[in-house]
């Protein structure tokens, strides 16, 4: 009886212990490692010719390329280092909650704001960056989408309106197309 007893309870721990191994293994296996890296660095700004600090993506084996350059009076308050510091990580959380499909605007405590959605025409599910008040948010994603499609230099088209606007951001097809940059 004491034998049957040492038994089931050796069975119980070895088929509990096979479970939790079997899950640990499954829950590892559903989440992969971010392919794509936000982070916050001094990047070199040709047009100032100087170090500004400087949201980039990367992926790995490849060179980090720039997405936002943080100028001081642009963008808000914040120092730009300290907003470079905050937003770089929304970039990534956005991204890594699939999230990062496209960018728009919206509203957050009576604050215009930039953010990111997963499906065309979506609310905002990501809070990017906050504008000042006297920022156009239309003329923003137009910068935006100037940047992330690698025309920079481009002359932007300026949109009076207030309906709605949503920029596609392919960031895999956006770092295939990017120059890397330092």
């Amino acid at each position: 009886m004491k034998k049957l007893s040492v038994v089931r309870v050796i069975a119980t721990g070895i088929a509990t212990g096979a479970i939790a191994v079997f899950n640990t293994s499954q829950a590892l296996t559903q989440t992969s490692p971010s392919q794509v890296l936000f982070f916050c660095r001094q990047g070199y700004d040709p047009g100032v010719k100087q170090s500004v600090p400087t949201t980039f993506a990367q992926r790995p084996q490849q060179r980090k390329t720039a997405i936002i350059r943080w100028k001081s009076g642009q963008l808000g308050r914040w120092e730009p280092m300290k907003r470079c510091e905050a937003v770089s990580p929304r970039f990534q959380s956005a991204y890594d909650k699939g999230a990062l499909a496209y960018l728009t605007y919206g509203w957050i405590n009576r604050q215009r704001v930039i953010c990111s959605t997963r499906d065309y025409g979506g609310p905002c599910e990501e809070l990017l960056f906050t504008l000042k008040t006297e920022d156009n948010p239309v003329q923003v994603l137009n910068q935006l989408n100037s940047i992330l499609g690698g025309n920079a230099n481009s002359v932007l088209n300026q949109n009076t309106g207030e309906s709605q606007v949503y920029i596609r951001f392919d960031v895999d097809e956006f770092l295939k197309q990017a120059r890397a940059q330092e």
